[in-house]
């Protein structure tokens, strides 16, 4: 089984994210340190989920942690994740990126879709807590999710 590393972790939302990523067939690993990304080899590692809470126990911000993972594990899925609706959190983020001169565009779900096959190289998906809150085995969601991507397990 391949890991969802949950690379910055918030206590917001990482109990639903690790549900989330169970029912995709992911096994969620909680890091504490960004240093910690180094201790996995890049074939067991299925995405990676990034907060953008304001506290984590990774002290670093979630731009600089994209910009870490894709140089750790280029070309991976980068899942980026909210407390925030869609709308809000896409301008917030975008805007942190562009700032934190993160070349990399943030797409929801329904953009996503319209980029499938998705190249993980140059996007990162918004994953936002209203969507993955439920019950994650009859949530829309999931089933959406599942059908966009194809994440090597």
């Amino acid at each position: 089984m391949k890991r969802a590393l949950l690379a910055r972790p918030s206590s917001l939302i990482v109990e639903n994210m690790r549900r989330f990523m169970t029912t995709l067939g992911l096994e969620p690993t909680r890091l504490n340190t960004a240093d910690e990304l180094h201790q996995y080899e890049a074939d067991e590692v299925g995405c990676i989920v990034i907060s953008t809470a304001l506290s984590s126990t990774v002290k670093e911000s979630y731009c600089e942690i994209v910009k870490k993972v894709r140089s750790t594990f280029p070309g991976k899925p980068i899942f980026i994740a909210s407390f925030a609706d869609i709308k809000r959190s896409k301008v917030i983020v975008r805007s942190k990126f562009k700032s934190g001169d993160c070349d990399i565009e943030l797409l929801c779900m329904e953009e996503a879709a319209r980029q499938v096959p998705l190249d993980f190289a140059a996007f990162c998906v918004l994953i936002t807590n209203d969507e993955i809150k439920s019950d994650p085995a009859l949530s829309e969601s999931v089933k959406r999710f599942q059908s966009l991507f194809t994440i090597p397990v």
